[in-house]
């Protein structure tokens, strides 16, 4: 049957001309929606079957399969200098190499793996049941037809945990642009691929040993309930009969039949592309080692056992160890331990071997034991400075550093010592912004005999600019004596880097400048409208508590100073606007009967889309014509301003607020200039008047 399925697919393939496969990113279970399952290495006779081999590539995964060289989906990018992480070690990419016909790349490592992944190399995948590896969603919501038949599961949460699954493969399916992929489909008792599996391997039992077959690439989707994209989804399904499949250009029904169709994951197939892995492995050349290597502790009172890892570069066959103490050993391992059972300073030293040469290091009284007392455990740890890229710190001083033998603090960023020094105060300049970061200190002897760890402290550095780029619209208002010459508005939008594209109208007259946000949100510019003084324009976008503003302050050095306020857009398709819908706004005059002022109301349209833009169309009690679109912010707020009469001379302006009781009101600043030819009111006005809407 599934035969039979594999075959009607690959003729939508062909004759529908499906969009391209959407990538694929973490597995899914049929039997199971539990969260922690199968997230450890396989055991029992699926031990050996791949995990060891599945390292860590960004977002993804990687498959080692030469000494310096790892297997990836080409579609999932990486650069040169990232790092691959497997088994808890770090590699770093030197090189790459493009399959020309398939979604593969090999990476080259400036490192030496310790073993990996053989290749599949038989053409005989069909059939036979597989194991695979992936990161990414969690089991969704049940996907039911229209009599509540279960057909299969949505696409749930991205948590990037690595899982593993079993499938049988179904078929080899030829892509025109990436190849041959093996095919396996979902069902009882298997597994399907969601959205963050791509680049995972797929693994085939040959013999006793278990070997790379494919590299994930895709599945099929999206779906539709009634072919269109207002209900389309991605999902794992045990039957795609009823719904529609996305194509190129349209939709395309899949009819029901007397027998499941489900949906299928496509893994690129090795045994297709040995000739190009083959070529770029013969073709790597070794790298000459240059030795280094780190340990877990460089000091405390013994017996100390210490950790050993192998951070040498370059092709390595074999380490040979002398830890200080009269101990070596000759291995292969990258990390190993070591027991040192008496006191005294211990010189370490590291040889490597390969084909293309050897290379030594030496750490003279590198491990330190001591037995006498350790130092006084440091209290009093705190954080006085947090920014986007850096925390600062201060502690105590240690009740017994008066000591001869005491030396200083070190300073654990995270379990891992990233610091060493006499004072009691340390900043921490190498953070990332909108990140966790949780410190320790602890005091040393001149024998290395450590403290234990004081308390730890915690903090979150601020967001970056470039975090909370977008779209900022908002006022500028005198709030002790409004005018028009004082008053305006302000659009600025943030790049991914912080730069910033402002453009303020004040006095009816837009103008424009660019500029860059600091690390704290900060940044001050100078704008010389056309016409009038050149102006001072202060910034802060709020990088700590994340509101979403920008607030500062307009002045032209010398008359007035006004104060700025703008949101960011912060609605769409996919986050609606509560305050979507129609309005009826009414803008009343103050109460009075004062001649020089307009005595009628005027009234407007207020329309909210579900992205947020609110536009206000109509007419003032003078009978001036307004129009004026802006976003709506989060807090329920909306921007008004429009440059009204002859030159943009005159303006009405104010927040409009939207109340809990589906109504809106605002208090609105109207100047009109004077107009000496008007019929009406020639010598001008300046007048607030209350809007109010529902």
């Amino acid at each position: 049957m599934r035969v039979r399925v594999y075959l009607l697919i690959a003729a939508w393939l062909v004759t529908n001309g499906l969009a391209s496969l959407p990538s694929c990113h973490a597995v899914l279970f049929e039997s199971t929606g539990e969260t922690t399952y199968n997230t450890t290495a396989p055991s029992g006779t699926l031990s050996g079957s791949g995990w060891q081999h599945e390292g860590q590539w960004g977002n993804f995964l990687g498959t080692p399969v030469a000494p310096m060289l790892f297997l990836a989906a080409k579609h999932v990018g990486g650069a040169t200098g990232d790092v691959f992480v497997l088994n808890g070690f770090t590699y770093h990419t030197v090189a790459s190499n493009d399959c020309p016909n398939c979604d593969l790349r090999l990476w080259q490592v400036a490192e030496t793996f310790p073993a990996y992944a053989l290749l599949y190399t038989n053409s005989t995948e069909v059939g036979k049941q597989c194991i695979i590896f992936g990161r990414g969603t969690q089991r969704g919501d049940a996907v039911t037809n229209t009599t509540g038949v279960l057909k299969g599961w949505k696409w749930g949460i991205s948590d990037s945990v690595e899982r593993w699954g079993q499938n049988v493969i179904s078929g080899v399916y030829t892509d025109q642009t990436n190849g041959e992929m093996l095919q396996a489909t979902f069902g009882i008792n298997v597994c399907d691929l969601t959205d963050g599996d791509s680049s995972g391997g797929m693994f085939i039992q040959n013999g006793s040993t278990w070997r790379l077959a494919g590299i994930h690439h895709g599945v099929d989707g999206p779906f539709s309930t009634d072919g269109t994209t207002n209900t389309q989804f991605d999902a794992a399904l045990l039957d795609i009969g009823g719904l529609y499949v996305e194509g190129v250009t349209n939709w395309i029904f899949v009819s029901q039949q007397s027998s499941d169709q489900p949906s299928s994951f496509y893994s690129t197939r090795v045994s297709a592309n040995l000739s190009w892995i083959n070529g770029v492995i013969n073709a790597a050349s070794p790298v000459a080692p240059v030795a280094s290597f780190s340990a877990n502790a460089t000091n405390g009172p013994w017996p100390l056992t210490v950790t050993f890892t192998d951070t040498s570069t370059g092709t390595l066959t074999n380490r040979f160890w002398n830890f200080g103490d009269g101990s070596t050993t000759n291995t292969t391992a990258n990390i190993l331990t070591h027991n040192y059972g008496g006191s005294g300073t211990n010189t370490v030293s590291l040889t490597v071997r390969g084909p293309a040469g050897a290379s030594s290091i030496t750490l003279t009284n590198y491990i330190a034991i001591g037995n006498e007392e350790a130092p006084a455990t440091p209290e009093g740890l705190a954080v006085t400075f947090v920014s986007a890229n850096e925390i600062d710190l201060i502690w105590m001083t240690s009740t017994n550093a008066s000591d001869l033998s005491f030396v200083g603090y070190e300073i654990f960023r995270n379990g891992v010592q990233v610091a060493a020094t006499g004072a009691t105060n340390w900043a921490d300049r190498v953070v990332a912004p909108s990140s966790n970061y949780c410190y320790a200190v602890v005091a040393y002897n001149a024998q290395r005999t450590a403290s234990s760890a004081s308390a730890p402290v915690c903090t979150n550095t601020f967001a970056s600019p470039g975090s909370l780029r977008g779209t900022y619209s908002g006022l500028v208002l005198q709030t002790n004596a409004p005018s028009d010459a004082t008053s305006g508005s302000l659009q600025l939008v943030i790049s991914k880097t912080g730069t910033f594209t402002a453009k303020p109208t004040m006095g009816g007259v837009r103008s424009s400048f660019r500029g860059q946000f600091d690390a704290s949100g900060n940044s001050t510019n100078t704008v010389t409208p056309h016409g009038l003084n050149q102006l001072q324009v202060i910034l802060h976008l709020d990088i700590e508590n994340h509101t979403d503003q920008i607030t500062g302050t307009v002045s032209d050095n010398s008359t007035f100073t006004s104060v700025l306020l703008a949101n960011r857009a912060v609605f769409n398709r996919t986050n609606p606007c509560p305050q979507a819908g129609q309005y009826t706004v009414v803008f009343d005059a103050p109460p009075g009967n004062e001649t020089n002022l307009p005595s009628g109301t005027g009234n407007a349209s207020f329309a909210v889309t579900r992205a947020g833009t609110g536009r206000m169309t109509g007419v003032l009690a003078d009978g001036t014509k307004i129009n004026v679109s802006a976003p709506v912010s989060q807090d329920g707020t909306w921007p008004l301003y429009e440059a009204l009469y002859s030159k943009k001379q005159g303006a009405c302006i104010g927040w409009v607020t939207f109340d809990t009781n589906d109504t809106l009101s605002a208090t609105v600043d109207w100047y009109r200039p004077p107009m000496p030819k008007a019929k009406t009111f020639p010598r001008g006005f300046s007048t607030t008047v209350t809007l109010t809407g529902q």
